[in-house]
């Protein structure tokens, strides 16, 4: 309609399509349909499920409820009716409908032993339990698969299963599973606190559970995680579900609180993987990967090998491999050959990729414009009923949805786009009727399991691009599931000709009828169909071609047994080469280990050992509190970022003016100091710092972010400057709109709310009650009193912050490396925008600091550089420990390297490649002082024996030659620096009662520097590198005392600093 329309042309069109909607919407109530509902946006934001939704009435389903043991139990749990209802509520129960008999395949087993299937779950050695969960559940006789692979697992082989969608493949291995750790638990799993009475804050423990399930999608991930809270019920085994899109805090909090079987999808397990703190697989007795093929061709076969190989899972030689799917892809049969035992029992039920006939296919010629109107007819062709609708795109999926609300009709949607709670949202909807209709694309297809679905339609086939005659198997394998019926309708045109063929032959095997439009693609016997579609092929990639190596029998489920597959194994088939084959788990990672190169086999073992530590040592070092806890934070690469937490115990401003604004507004404003960790063997580790960030948090009264970067020799050392970026983006982020600052204030809050409640209702009895906890609810971070200290290479990370780098920065860098201008983006182009790049990403852009300027905050920055490492083009062991005249300075490239033995290079950090190592960014001691924040101001403490002193020397003379200027202190009174030389800027020496070991004499500069925050050092005499970061068994008394001094002073320096704002220039 053009703009020039009449209005009465205009006001008739809208009249007609209210008319339409009008008749749409009583046509819609008349076939039966409910009337519409919008999809409650208020309420996936507020978290808060919809009323009628009673079934889980949680936010996320990883919070839903599960089976609480108590001690005082025996071995059998007691009832509980309550939950009870809500897990085997019958509409919500899949069971086996009148058509199983149907499911009759050809049953195909190769193994080593004959396994004798099971005929009804009473005959199956289960556990009594495991056996009345079973019957809660409403299963009846087993299904094909459940018949061979309950036996075979219970018998403790490994498990390769192929089956047909919706034939019980997820209650296949669990049921045997849970039954098998039925009595041995106590045995085997973790310590766990007793639920009626964990304590959040004292009695958290670390994940180590007995079994894992990897599923390839939330939404597989969430449902097996249904089942299993369903089969654990009455049993101590707690399971667990982790995955993508939730927030990380809750699922770390059910983690904390013990696990027995978790529930994973690869992204967030492998998140959870690097804080051997949260979750450990040591003690794994089960693996299981669900939907293999779909698993490994979404990119995920190297998160797989380092679940299978990684040094902490568990090598003990009953580890069970369990792996199962509906198709059996050249890159899972790669991967049961690598990490399975040779021995391992292949079940095959039916045909590889195969469908069976209680599905009614039909295929409808319907052409692009014409399947809206068509779809609608259809959905009232058969009355109302649950109907999943799959499309091949995200927008298509939305205009579908938007269409069919508007035509009166209840329905929702699901796509990648949509956020985890929509999505959770959307589903909860689906299964409860509450939105029968579903229109999906294929995120849903694999696994998705909801009582009566009775109609799947194909709004769109799947192309070639969308996975094929094997994406349309697994859509229509959504109804008739379990030996119940239901329909497949699909919408077919010339676009769909690449799938016709294959079409026509599922068509043909499942004893349905082929349309005449597609009779032109029909094979020339019918009869005989053969099958290339690669998903069968056993002898590619060297896994043999003999096939299956055992005697094939029938299988009835519906009726009677048909012959028993008697298994055989003649060395055909899916066979191993013994020169590759490793034995196991454990071997292999050893093996993989010892192909490393020397340097980094060392590195990778030692480097990480001392992160590897648990919270209740951390309280040891640090008896006087506050104790930490951990805060995992996403960062600009996807990865977890980890940081020591200690909030401080009471605030240190208790006048009566800051005690009545707490009062009136109920909010505590906390500072904030972000710690940064060395990159050394031992110095750096959260042991080592806990002592001092305790110190800082309780004297400060500010919340101390330690930060635990990434180190090793497959994270080079700039990986800590953009973590410690990241950390410091989300301490600013006072708004808490990125996903980063929204977990840090929320974390911080939620331990405050617990600590407060405990003191409140009397658990803390030896704490007392302080004042600000009766009135103050809130905790808030204020960034506008930060202070930023590192130790070490996190000295050079803390400057770094504090560092703003212009475009091209050509000072410093190779002469290879000179490029012409740069564009002056602060963002690379490679990656999203509201993401900052990294210096391997673009080492020649612009690198703005993330702190304020001093027009927007002119209070005054802390930076506490304990021995920082101020020049990364050498390493430790090729630093001189005598003066150089070029040190430091960037036309240097021809650097003097001692001999220096090869233990040195071995434990040293690592760095950039060396071509980098002069950026400005991996050596800030390179940087013109200009380019400093003129609100930082620093504090360097520099020990005598430091291989670092003759770096910081010439770094300080270039900086006190561009006006960052302060006070001297030493520890033992003299006036110059320790090797005697006397600095001729030295104006008045005068005693102070703040010196180590001495009694300390200071020396003044300038020490009122309006231009910039000033540049304070302190020197400590006769002390090493890191002696400020070990416990005082290990150091002599006197740098035990010079570090009381120092960090006596360090306190005192950032209350300075915080009280004072920059006297800017007009």
């Amino acid at each position: 309609m053009s703009n020039t329309d009449p209005p009465d042309t205009v006001a008739g069109a809208a009249a007609d399509r209210a008319e339409q909607l009008a008749k749409d919407l009583a046509r819609a109530k008349e076939a039966g349909w409910t009337n519409p509902i919008p999809f409650r946006y208020d309420t996936v934001v507020g978290g808060t499920p919809a009323a009628d939704e009673t079934r889980d009435t949680v936010p996320w389903l990883s919070d839903a409820a599960v089976y609480q043991w108590d001690d005082d139990f025996g071995d059998v749990g007691e009832p509980n009716p309550e939950l009870e209802k809500m897990l085997f509520q019958d509409e919500y129960l899949q069971r086996a409908g009148s058509a199983i008999s149907a499911l009759s395949f050809e049953v195909t087993v190769q193994g080593p032993n004959k396994i004798n299937p099971v005929r009804n779950f009473e005959d199956a050695g289960l556990h009594p339990v495991m056996l009345e969960n079973v019957k809660l559940c409403q299963y009846g006789a087993p299904t094909p698969i459940q018949s061979y692979c309950i036996p075979s697992i219970l018998t403790g082989n490994d498990v390769v299963a192929i089956a047909q969608t919706g034939s019980g493949k997820t209650a296949a291995f669990l049921i045997p599973i849970l039954s098998k750790l039925m009595g041995k638990a106590r045995h085997l799993a973790a310590p766990r606190p007793n639920p009626a009475r964990y304590n959040p804050l004292t009695d958290r423990v670390r994940a180590e559970p007995l079994v894992l399930v990897v599923c390839p999608t939330r939404e597989l991930a969430t449902q097996t995680f249904d089942l299993t809270r369903r089969l654990c019920y009455r049993t101590m085994l707690r399971p667990c579900v982790v995955y993508g899109g939730a927030p990380t805090m809750n699922q770390r909090q059910q983690l904390e609180m013990g696990c027995d079987i978790l529930i994973a999808t690869p992204g967030r397990l492998m998140d959870f993987m690097q804080n051997n703190n949260l979750l450990s697989l040591r003690r794994l007795k089960f693996t299981v990967i669900d939907e293999a093929d779909e698993l490994l061709s979404s990119g995920w076969e190297e998160a797989m090998e380092k679940v299978f190989s990684g040094a902490d899972v568990n090598s003990d030689a009953d580890h069970t491999i369990v792996m199962l799917s509906a198709t059996f892809s050249k890159a899972a049969r790669r991967l049961a050959k690598e990490y399975m035992e040779e021995d391992f029992v292949r079940i095959k039920v039916g045909r590889v990729g195969s469908t069976h006939r209680n599905i009614k296919q039909e295929i409808r010629f319907v052409e692009d414009t014409d399947k809206n109107e068509a779809l609608f007819d259809l959905l009232f062709s058969g009355g109302p009923q649950r109907s999943l609708i799959f499309v091949n795109t995200k927008f298509k999926c939305d205009k579908v949805d938007d269409f069919l609300y508007n035509k009166g009709l209840p329905v929702t949607s699901i796509h990648a786009d949509r956020t985890q709670r929509e999505r959770e949202d959307a589903l909860r909807s689906f299964r409860t009727g509450r939105c029968p209709i579903l229109v999906a694309t294929g995120v849903t297809a694999r696994g998705l399991d909801v009582a009566n679905v009775k109609h799947v339609i194909n709004y769109d086939l799947p192309s070639g691009q969308h996975g094929g005659i094997t994406e349309y198997i697994h859509r229509i394998g959504r109804t008739a599931r379990i030996g119940n019926e239901g329909k497949a309708t699909s919408f077919f045109n010339d676009d769909n000709q690449d799938i016709a063929e294959d079409l026509v032959k599922v068509l043909i095997e499942s004893e349905q009828e082929v349309s005449d439009f597609l009779q032109p693609f029909m094979p020339e016997n019918p009869s005989v169909i053969e099958w290339h579609d690669g998903t069968d092929e056993e002898s590619d990639d060297g896994l043999g071609g003999g096939g299956f190596g055992g005697e094939a029998g029938g299988f009835d489920v519906g009726a009677t047994f048909g012959n028993e597959a008697a298994a055989g194994f003649d060395g055909e088939g899916f066979s191993a080469d013994a020169d590759n084959k490793v034995a196991s788990c454990f071997w292999h990672s050893i093996a993989y280990f010892f192909r490393l190169p020397f340097h980094i086999q060392w590195r990778t073992a030692l480097v990480q050992l001392p992160r590897f530590v648990p919270l209740s040592i951390l309280h040891l070092t640090s008896p006087k509190g506050p104790h930490p806890f951990l805060i995992a934070l996403p960062s600009r690469k996807g990865h977890l970022i980890y940081a020591y937490t200690f909030v401080p115990p009471a605030p240190v401003d208790a006048d009566a003016e800051s005690e009545q604004q707490r009062k009136e507004t109920g909010e505590w404003h906390v500072p904030v100091v972000l710690d940064l960790h060395g990159g050394g063997f031992i110095m750096g580790s959260p042991l080592e710092q806990a002592p001092y960030a305790s110190m800082m948090s309780r004297e400060l009264g500010a919340v101390v972010l330690s930060v635990s970067y990434r180190i090793g020799p497959f994270h080079q050392f700039p990986a800590a400057i953009h973590d410690a970026e990241d950390v410091l983006s989300a301490i600013l982020d006072t708004s808490g709109t990125s996903e980063a600052g929204k977990i840090l204030r929320q974390e911080v809050q939620r331990y405050y709310s617990i600590v407060r409640t405990n003191v409140l209702a009397g658990k803390n009895k030896k704490e007392p009650v302080l004042p600000h906890i009766e009135h103050v609810t809130d905790i808030v971070l204020d960034p506008t009193h930060l202070a930023i200290s590192g130790f070490s290479a996190g000295g050079n990370i803390a400057l770094n912050m504090a560092i703003s780098i212009p475009p091209c920065p050509q000072m410093g860098m190779m002469e290879s490396q000179t490029l012409g201008p740069a564009d002056g983006d602060c963002m690379s182009p490679t990656l999203p925008a509201n993401r900052r790049a990294t210096i391997l990403d673009d080492p020649f852009q612009s690198w703005p600091s993330l702190l304020p300027p001093p027009q927007v905050q002119p209070r005054l920055v802390p930076l506490l550089l304990f021995y920082p490492s101020l020049d990364a083009r050498l390493l430790p062991h090729e630093r001189p420990r005598k003066p150089m005249p070029s040190a430091l300075k960037p036309d240097d490239h021809h650097v003097e390297k001692p001999r220096q033995p090869g233990l040195f290079s071995i434990l040293g950090p690592t760095y950039l490649p060396k071509k980098l190592r002069a950026h400005p960014r991996a050596s800030p001691g390179l940087n013109d002082p200009d380019h400093i924040q003129q609100n930082a101001a620093i504090f360097l403490v520099l020990p005598e024996k430091d291989s670092l002193a003759v770096q910081s020397d010439v770094w300080v003379d270039k900086m006190n030659s561009s006006n960052w200027t302060g006070p001297v202190r030493f520890g033992d009174g003299r006036a110059g620096d320790w090797d005697g030389t006397t600095t001729t800027t030295t104006t008045t020496i005068m005693t102070t009662s703040g010196g180590g070991g001495g009694g300390g004499s200071e020396r003044c500069s300038n020490a009122s520097n309006a231009k910039n925050g000033g540049l304070e050092i302190w020197h400590a005499p006769g002390c090493r590198h890191g002696w400020t970061q070990f416990p005082n068994a290990f150091v002599p008394e006197h740098e035990a005392r010079e570090r009381d001094a120092v960090f006596s002073r360090a306190v005192r320096f950032v209350r300075e600093k915080w009280e004072r704002e920059l006297e800017l220039e007009c």
